[in-house]
C-alpha cells in the first residue's frame, strides 16, 4: 500500500525551489501546482523537522551579499551561536547540519518554527523573508500563535501534496524500501 514512486531516482529530477527565493516566486512555484499562499507558508512549516548543512548559509552568516558580514535580518546572538558553534568560517571545516527549527524542537512537527521566524531566527533566506513580507507574515503570526491550526492546515497541506503527480498503472512502483527502487 502507498503512492507509486518512479523506476529511477536521480537528484536532477528534483523540482525544489531555491533556498533564497523570493516570497512572491515562492507563491507563484507553489500557485503553478495549486496552492495558495497560506498553504505556501504551511509547506515551509516542514522546516520544522528539516535540515540544511552550514555550505548553504555560510553566506548569511560571513558575507551576506558581499557585506563582508552576517545578513541584518538575522538575530545577532543567533549569528554568533551558528558560527561559533555550527558553522565555522573555515575552509576546512566540515560541512554540518544545521536544525531549520529551535534545538528542542527538531523532532517535532509543531510551529515553533513560525516562533523562530518571529524572533528573526529563520536559518534559510526564505524562511526569514515569510516572516516580513507583508503578503505572508500575517499568516506566520497566526501560526506561530496557534499550534492547532497550523497542525490542521500542515496535516491538509500535506495531503494535497501527496496528489501531486500521482503515477498510475504502470508508471512506477510502490517501493518495498523507499531509498531504492524494488
Amino acid at each position: 500500500m502507498g503512492r507509486k514512486d518512479g523506476l529511477v531516482g536521480l537528484a536532477s529530477n528534483v523540482d525544489l525551489p531555491p533556498p533564497d527565493i523570493s516570497v512572491a516566486n515562492a507563491i507563484q512555484y507553489y500557485g503553478k501546482v495549486g496552492f495558495s499562499a497560506l498553504e505556501t507558508v504551511v509547506l515551509l512549516g516542514g522546516h520544522t523537522v528539516g535540515v540544511t548543512h552550514c555550505s548553504v548559509i555560510k553566506d548569511r552568516l560571513y558575507n551576506y551579499k558581499g557585506t563582508q558580514s552576517a545578513d541584518p535580518d538575522l538575530d545577532a546572538f543567533y549569528v554568533f551561536f551558528l558560527g561559533n558553534i555550527i558553522c565555522h568560517n573555515d575552509p576546512n571545516a566540515v560541512d554540518m547540519f544545521v536544525f531549520l527549527d529551535s534545538p528542542d524542537s527538531v523532532l517535532t512537527v509543531d510551529n515553533s518554527y513560525y516562533k523562530m521566524l518571529l524572533a528573526h531566527k529563520g536559518i534559510l533566506p526564505i524562511d526569514n523573508a515569510i516572516a516580513f513580507d507583508p503578503s505572508t507574515s500575517g499568516y506566520v503570526n497566526d501560526l506561530a500563535n496557534n499550534n492547532d491550526y497550523f497542525l490542521d492546515l500542515f496535516g491538509k497541506t500535506i495531503v494535497k501534496m501527496g496528489l501531486i503527480g500521482v503515477l498510475i498503472g504502470n508508471q512506477g512502483e510502490i517501493r518495498q524500501v523507499c531509498s531504492r527502487t524494488n
